[in-house]
């Protein structure tokens, strides 16, 4: 009887385990889905004036941008695409943020079991070569996009040529010569005004 309590308590113990670690697990976001959403947000349908006019409600508007990403997130994007004005939401004229492209290729690699990151890089004609980063969080039981940018492939600058100087002292010393100089050539001028 002893073994057999034994051998059932190993097997709840080891079959808890592996159902916790199951549970604990959310699978891959759903890039693609949350993509579109993004990108229905950000181009929304507009008047003629450029009010937004496919929610009913301001606060209707804000609440679909906070269903699909974080709270700093979404007020960035808000604040950065569309002003608020009594009557709704305005969108600004300017250009789109990156957006994937699932035709090319990207990386999405797991961090934990709440974070995923993919990183995509490619070359449009508004930005030149860039890489766009999406970071993603599973919070309150679903996946939301927690942040993302664009950023240019900047080249590391070359050497600096034999004139240039990288010491703060030197430079200071430099304005001080300028400085007194011009103290100099002003007093002289003020002397022989007089």
């Amino acid at each position: 009887m002893k073994r057999f309590i034994s051998i059932l308590t190993v097997f709840i113990l080891v079959f808890s385990y592996s159902a916790s670690a199951i549970a604990d697990s959310h699978g891959e976001p759903p890039i693609e889905e949350l993509e579109e959403q993004f990108k229905n947000l950000i181009e929304v349908e507009t008047d003629d004036d450029q009010k937004v006019v496919e929610f009913d409600s301001t606060e209707q508007f804000e609440q679909a941008f906070h269903q699909i990403m974080s709270d700093e997130l979404a007020d960035f994007y808000l604040g950065q695409y569309f002003k608020e004005d009594d009557d709704g939401y305005y969108h600004l004229p300017q250009d789109a943020p990156a957006y994937i492209d699932f035709e090319q290729e990207y990386t999405l690699e797991e961090v934990n079991n709440n974070q995923y990151h993919l990183t995509q890089s490619r070359e449009d004609a508004l930005r030149g070569e860039f890489t766009l980063t999406v970071h993603y969080e599973y919070a309150n039981d679903q996946w939301i996009i927690a942040d993302r940018n664009d950023l240019a492939d900047v080249e590391e600058g070359g050497e600096l040529p034999d004139t240039a100087t990288s010491y703060p002292l030197w430079t200071i010393a430099g304005l001080i010569l300028a400085g007194t100089g011009v103290i100099l050539i002003t007093r002289k001028q003020l002397v022989n005004n007089q």
